[in-house]
């Protein structure tokens, strides 16, 4: 779970189904802890409730397509929420 001082990102498993809950501004500090622990999760279905994201930068966006297309996703990456992140950006 990221919940440290430096991070604006939380990230927490959900209690219903195999998923996480992002929480916060997903910011370019918080991509790679977000890749690790999403990592050993990608197989089968997954789901990201991202409701609690207040924004999310680029390599967050990439983050999640890579996820749902790079990864051994036999099932589907189920994304809930979405409608609550806003675009922060890119690094360039």
């Amino acid at each position: 779970m990221i919940n440290s001082a430096r991070s604006s990102c939380r990230i927490e498993p959900l209690q219903s189904e195999r998923g996480f809950r992002l929480m916060g501004d997903v910011e370019f500090p918080d991509v790679p802890a977000v890749k690790e622990a999403l990592a050993p999760e990608l197989h089968g279905t997954l789901v990201l409730d991202l409701a609690g994201v207040h924004s999310i930068v680029d390599d967050g966006l990439g983050l999640l397509v890579a996820a749902s297309s790079a990864y051994e996703l036999r099932e589907a990456l189920c994304l809930f929420g979405t409608r609550a992140a806003r675009y922060g950006g890119s690094s360039r």
